[in-house]
């Protein structure tokens, strides 16, 4: 299962340089939110490691049995 889902994000030297012409405008392209998805970028893991920071365990309700 590993190997395919390396296969599954491995891209070449040259699907590289393609995907970087291709996406020269960012946001504004959907080819480069299109190829964003799925991938863990930089972004996307500040955003996660910001958001478990500000979690408030105090706020959880509890259950007694």
């Amino acid at each position: 299962m590993e190997d395919e889902l390396l296969r599954g994000i491995q891209v070449s030297a040259e699907q590289c340089t393609v995907l970087q012409n291709a996406t020269v405008n960012q946001a504004s392209n959907t080819t480069w939110v299109d190829q964003r998805k799925g991938r863990i970028t930089a972004s996307s893991r500040d955003f996660n490691r910001r958001r478990i920071l500000r979690f408030d365990a105090s706020k959880l309700k509890t259950t007694r049995f």
